[in-house]
């Protein structure tokens, strides 16, 4: 009889040894089915079979640093990548180094590093970078800017809009887009690193020593240097690019404006004061045009001249005794057979002339600036007791006009005081 009808018929049964002077019997069926598990071998394993685990999801993972010449620390590294599924942010070390790990299937990604301190200045620029395969992503002023100029726009634009199914079209334009920075940066006579440089894929760090990272630190001292911001670069750049136009990075070292000379005049040379002789003075647009010709200061016969003197107001003897006044009389006229006369009246204090009277002798023509008017392009020379004229524009009544040109030397008189107060 096989064990299904034995259990069936319950032929069989065991009696167990009996406690507290009873037996009781053990049925057949639970014994049998004892036997029956055991003969099935006892193993859970070819019971129900080994346990089944989801497939791993491949990954891959890219670092780099970030840095403006100095670290770029405290960031926050934001990733935006094909796909579904959310990646997490990091944050970059005191170093400006970082690392992340995304789905590969979830690349390309746009990269963003954003707050953060550069050295002890908080950071408000906003720096982006790239992956499109495991490796080095950097994140620096120069892989933004090729970022935007790949981009003819602005980075952060591209970024929050970014489209994986372009990339291939962005990698095409970036692959272009960095030579022509790097020449320009050349042309502006910063030293990029040799070799196949790429400023987001070459390994740095952020510290002396380092090629790459000394191109960052002249790259921000040229801005400072130049009075310019990474903003205002980048917008005419890609102005200039926009336009074709060659693309301009301003140098480390601002031009030094050179001033034009200064073109000094020959000094005017003049002879030792003498009483008696000096320099012509040449009157021109003079009206009446008979006083036009030139002055000679000459001992013609009832030549005088009263010299210096302190004794007077600006405008009157009777004014306080605050200028001086130099007068010649009977000075000869070239241009015809007239004499005539002249007065200057100057500040004793500033030693600006403030009244130049012109007139034949006897006096038929006057030429004399409005009361309060300083005469211009007028001199004192006290030391040597000259006073010169210059394009002197004199006015008068009634249209009364001449310039003067030259040099009027004077006498002093016996006065010590005039001599002490006016030469």
């Amino acid at each position: 009889m096989d064990l299904e009808k034995k259990l069936k018929s319950n032929v069989f049964q065991h009696t167990l040894p009996a406690r507290s002077g009873k037996a009781f019997a053990v049925s057949s069926l639970t014994f049998a089915t004892a036997l029956f598990l055991s003969g099935c071998g006892g193993s859970d394993d070819k019971l129900f079979g080994a346990p089944v685990l989801p497939a791993p999801v491949p990954t891959s993972t890219f670092s780099g640093v970030a840095a403006f010449g100095k670290p770029l620390s405290g960031a926050t590294v934001t990733a935006r990548c094909g796909g579904t599924t959310a990646i997490p942010t990091v944050t970059t070390t005191t170093a400006g180094a970082w690392s992340m790990t995304v789905p590969t299937a979830s690349l390309p990604c746009a990269l963003q590093a954003s707050g953060g301190q550069v050295g002890a200045a908080s950071n408000a620029q906003n720096l982006y970078s790239y992956a499109s395969a495991a490796g080095v992503a950097n994140f620096t002023p120069l892989t933004d800017m090729s970022i935007a100029l790949a981009t003819r726009g602005s980075a952060s634009t591209w970024f929050n809009a970014f489209d994986p199914t372009k990339a291939q079209a962005f990698e095409s334009a970036l692959a272009a887009a960095v030579p022509d920075m790097l020449a320009a940066l050349t042309r502006a006579g910063y030293a990029t690193p040799t070799g196949n440089f790429n400023p987001r894929t070459t390994p740095f760090v952020a510290a002396a020593g380092d090629t790459y990272d000394a191109l960052l630190d002249a790259f921000a001292k040229g801005l400072v240097n130049n009075s310019t911001t990474y903003t205002a670069l980048l917008t005419s750049m890609i102005s200039a690019l926009n336009a074709g136009t060659a693309l301009n990075i301003p140098p480390q070292t601002a031009p030094v404006v050179v001033p034009p000379p200064v073109v000094t005049p020959p000094p005017v040379v003049t002879p030792p004061p003498t009483s008696g002789t000096g320099a012509p003075l040449v009157v021109s647009a003079a009206n009446p045009s008979s006083a036009n010709g030139t002055l000679n200061k000459t001992l013609l016969s009832g030549f005088n001249e009263s010299g210096i003197s302190d004794s007077v107001g600006k405008y009157s003897s009777s004014g306080p005794n605050d200028h001086c006044r130099v007068a010649l009389y009977e000075m000869a006229n070239t241009g015809s057979a007239k004499k005539y006369q002249i007065e200057v009246t100057f500040s004793k204090a500033s030693k600006v002339v403030g009244v130049v009277n012109l007139g034949e002798d006897p006096s038929s023509a006057s030429f004399m600036p409005k009361a309060g008017t300083p005469v211009t392009a007028v001199t004192v020379d006290i030391a040597n007791r000259r006073i010169i004229f210059t394009n002197a524009v004199l006015s008068g009544p009634a249209g009364a006009a001449a310039t003067l040109n030259g040099t009027l030397e004077y006498s002093t008189n016996a006065s010590v005081a005039d001599r002490a107060n006016c030469g």
